[in-house]
């Protein structure tokens, strides 16, 4: 049960109208014409929240100017705004017009205040603040909420109406359609998707999921998992309160107060060592539909500071009640904080849908759906707090077959110009060839594509790599499954020859050329060897589940053609099984039995068959259990 009296915002969007979805306030005037006033009015608040602006001061609104740095004090404390107060409205459609026409004024420029930055500085503590905004209780949870709500909408709105700025396609496929004799790009492209730089859209989350996955690629799994809950009884936050003040109503003080104990959490963790030297570590946030944010940490040590033995555990975790008359003070606070009851979540959400590939989905609705906005996590975004971090960064490398790499563009283009453009060629895979052909310092140091960023940078504008002058970077190619063909033999090759020059030098074995990437594979024994299957299964299983390894062990059974495929099968039977092993009642013959007998089904649904591949140990007469059948 929620643990403090909390507001929260659900979007529930469900209407095809765009306008109707973005938050509003419909008012009905005593002419017989009703009047919308949207969510980047200036009056907007002052009519939402009569109570916290009982004279009709305006809001954010379009227009506002910055100031610049050198702006003497007393011009900062000035309002400069363009929009009247309310309280001096004579004509309401006159005040709706003027709110129009400054929207059209100021929307696309670059020197005004955005809606995050005014709520940013609106929403801060002040001593000599007369503004009671912060102290306003349960309302100032709801105004937190839907200034969120405000800033969320108008990102979406963005990338709704802006997919013009999103647009891509395949730059093999903008030539072939430039041949057929298209030279208008708004009928070309995909549409309807949230960009990776949209913060918590599906690209950003699958992004971040696979850096972290680098890193443990890259340093080895995780020493320590920590996690950090926020407590509304820390000193720092009870002694900003007034006598009228709950904590739970102090939302922006819970977020920085926390943000702050972050910080100094990983000063302790990256400065101070006080677990020991740090190889990398990485954390993100989330908001408890209970009232406070908490924080999960992986830290990956390096290799002397491994905790290898029962004792280095104990000297940092105790998995047991303190001694209550040894440390009283330490028992009290686990007895409070830490022990707690079952828990009780028992419903469970679902969605059906077909799976019709050609079916549209819209990334942003969904994003919408039913999502919980609560006051902490409001402020958390409105104050511009990250909501996730890893050191060191890890720098995703792109995977394409010549020609086919995906560029963005926008629909006024002329198709003509945008492929004569020589920067639309240029990608990280072509500019490594290049850096391979043309800089010393690469050509001496002889790397893989993935150790690249380790010693270059890439810039995204310039189109190039530049060698790297501080920081630690970790390079990752992006994967890709075995069914892709080509492009899963391209970076195979990637993966294991150091400092190509060209897509024709990694054809060319022995100075023979290759008509194919999966050829030029085949004649330098990467598959007979099987090293590169027991790669690919190594790094997926230290990512994916194990219903999908157990697909693409199927997958590498029928396209790959392993020498060895029960090698492949015994070194990773524990990851492929680990579903099953959580099933008390079934013993590890049984487990054993039942995940061949899935692999089966799988290998059935592509034509081929597990008797193939010898996977089943013989009984004791000497004969294979027929399809894996006990």
């Amino acid at each position: 049960m929620p643990t403090s009296s909390e507001i929260a915002a659900i979007w529930t969007e469900e209407n095809n109208g765009v306008a109707l979805n973005a938050p509003h306030i419909q008012i009905y005037p005593r002419t017989d014409r009703t009047q919308i006033v949207n969510y980047y009015y200036g009056c907007y608040d002052a009519l939402q929240y009569p109570l916290l602006f009982p004279l009709g001061q305006s809001g954010w609104h379009c227009g506002i100017k910055k100031l610049p740095a050198n702006c003497p004090a007393y011009l900062r404390t000035a309002h400069h705004e363009e929009v009247p107060s309310i309280r001096n409205v004579t004509s309401l459609d006159r005040y709706l017009e003027m709110e129009d026409e400054i929207l059209k004024k100021g929307q696309r420029r670059r020197d005004t205040v955005s809606v995050r930055e005014y709520y940013c500085y609106k929403l801060q503590m002040r001593n000599d603040d007369e503004d009671e905004i912060l102290h306003a209780g349960r309302i100032f949870q709801q105004y937190s909420v839907d200034e969120y709500i405000k800033l969320e909408t108008q990102r979406l709105n963005f990338a709704a109406f802006n997919q013009d700025l999103f647009r891509t396609a395949m730059l093999e496929g903008l030539l072939d359609i430039l041949r057929l004799g298209e030279r208008d790009a708004s009928n070309i492209g995909k549409q309807n998707f949230l960009p990776s730089s949209f913060i918590g859209g599906p690209r950003d989350m699958r992004q971040r999921y696979m850096d972290a996955i680098a890193l443990v690629q890259h340093f080895g799994k995780r020493d320590l998992f920590i996690t950090m809950t926020c407590n509304h009884s820390w000193t720092e936050i009870k002694e900003h309160l007034i006598p009228t003040d709950e904590s739970h109503n102090r939302p922006d003080l819970i977020s920085r107060v926390f943000r702050a104990k972050i910080e100094e959490f990983k000063k302790d963790i990256l400065k101070r060592n006080i677990f020991g030297e740090v190889a990398a570590f990485m954390y993100t946030l989330e908001f408890q539909k209970r009232g406070l944010p908490h924080a999960h940490f992986l830290i990956i040590l390096t290799n002397e500071y491994k905790l290898l033995t029962p004792e280095a555990y104990d000297n940092i975790i105790s998995a047991e009640l303190p001694d209550e008359n040894a440390e009283p003070d330490l028992h009290s606070l686990v007895l409070k904080h830490i022990m707690h009851g079952p828990c009780v979540h028992d419903k469970i959400a679902f969605s059906l849908h077909n799976n019709d590939i050609d079916a549209e989905v819209d990334e942003i609705k969904e994003y919408q759906s039913d999502r919980w906005v609560s006051p902490p996590e409001a402020m958390w975004r409105l104050y511009g707090f990250s909501i996730s971090e890893m050191l060191p960064t890890v720098c995703p490398l792109q995977l394409h077959l010549k020609g086919q790499h995906f560029v963005s563009f926008r629909s006024c283009a002329n198709v003509d110009t945008l492929v004569n453009n020589p920067l639309i060629k240029q990608t990280m895979l072509t500019q490594f060839f290049e850096m391979n052909r043309t800089n010393a310092e690469a050509m001496e140091l002889n790397l893989l594509y993935q150790e690249f960023p380790e010693h270059f940078v890439w810039s995204s504008t310039e189109k190039m790599w530049t060698p790297r002058k501080q920081r630690h970077a970790i390079g990752h190619v992006v994967t890709c499954h075995p069914t892709e063909g080509e492009r899963y033999y391209l970076r195979m090759l990637l993966m294991n020859i150091r400092g190509p020059k060209s897509y024709k030098d990694l054809l060319t074995v022995n100075g023979e050329h290759c008509s194919t990437f999966r050829e030029s594979v085949e004649k330098r024994g990467l598959l007979q060897s099987d090293n590169s299957l027991l790669e690919r299964m190594s790094e997926a299983a230290s990512y994916q589940m194990p219903y999908s390894l157990r697909c693409l062990f199927a997958t590498l059974l029928i396209y790959c053609n392993p020498t060895n495929p029960r090698q492949l099968w015994e070194e990773f039977e524990e990851h492929m099984s680990e579903d099953y092993t959580l099933v008390s009642n079934i013993n590890k013959k049984n487990i054993r039995y039942q995940v061949l007998n899935h692999i089966n089904d799988i290998l059935h649904s592509m034509g081929g068959d597990i008797n193939e591949y010898q996977l089943i140990p013989e009984t004791s007469s000497g004969k294979r259990c027929k399809g894996g059948a006990l």
